[in-house]
């Protein structure tokens, strides 16, 4: 494909309010495509179970897009579980976000956060 260096390297995270979806997107770069070298998803419960809550990592931006990866965490009352993966190369689309999100906020009580890193590159020749 013929991609530069890791030279535009980035990281987000997003931590919200009980019962409320996590997400965060990296704005799409005209002239580049983003390519995700590690996510991590937790899922956290206070005084109540959660049961499965599906996390994505989208080709585009929330909401939207090709799903590129996909895990599921559910966990018992007053406890946490997390997926944690690095050494990744997913690579998206020319000129188009990338998001990592679960797909809907947990119930009450429920916490998620998200996390992703990666770079940016642009392509070193014509045609691609």
């Amino acid at each position: 494909m013929g991609l530069s260096t890791e030279a535009h390297e980035w990281a987000i995270e997003d931590r919200p309010a009980a019962a409320t979806q996590a997400t965060i997107s990296r704005a799409a770069d005209a002239g580049g495509r983003h390519v995700c070298k590690s996510i991590t998803v937790t899922l956290a419960a206070v005084g109540t179970a959660s049961g499965a809550e599906v996390a994505v990592l989208r080709d585009g931006a929330t909401g939207a897009g090709t799903v590129l990866w996909s895990g599921v965490l559910s966990v018992p009352t007053n406890s946490s579980n997390n997926i944690a993966i690095s050494g990744l190369n997913i690579i998206g689309t020319k000129g188009t976000a990338m998001t990592l999100e679960f797909v809907a906020g947990g119930a009450a009580a429920t916490f998620e956060s998200v996390a992703l890193s990666g770079y940016t590159c642009k392509e070193n020749y014509v045609g691609v």
